[in-house]
């Protein structure tokens, strides 16, 4: 009777590996997104544990800039809908920042070569 209990054991701790390790391949596989309607398993462009989860209910284009794995992921897998873009502004923003580097990148480039 020990014998049986001793396997009834083991059984328990390789079934829980079992279900360990199929959490840890979904995470580094798929996103887990959810929306304003309905949770979405979206499989991921490059494995990793970035954005296992993700609730993008109340999520604007600044959220979703910081994320460009997410949007691959969801464009690629036919959820490029509810991905939220930049409104105008932003992006008239965004061009200005960037030439905004671009000109302190060259200034500073400048500097560094009349000291020479």
């Amino acid at each position: 009777m020990k014998g049986g209990k001793k396997m009834g054991r083991l059984g328990i701790v390789l079934l829980g590996v079992a279900i360990g390790g199929a959490f840890v391949y979904s995470a580094f596989s798929y996103h887990l997104v959810r929306t304003d309607a309905e949770f979405l398993v979206v499989r991921k462009s490059q494995s990793g544990l970035e954005d296992c989860y993700a609730d993008i209910r109340d999520w604007e284009y600044a959220e979703w800039k910081e994320h460009p794995e997410l949007i691959d992921a969801m464009q690629a897998n036919g959820h490029g809908d509810l991905v939220v873009g930049p409104r105008p502004v932003e992006i008239i923003k965004d061009v200005f920042d960037h030439f905004r580097s671009d000109s302190n990148q060259a200034a500073h480039d400048n500097d560094d070569v009349s000291r020479n």
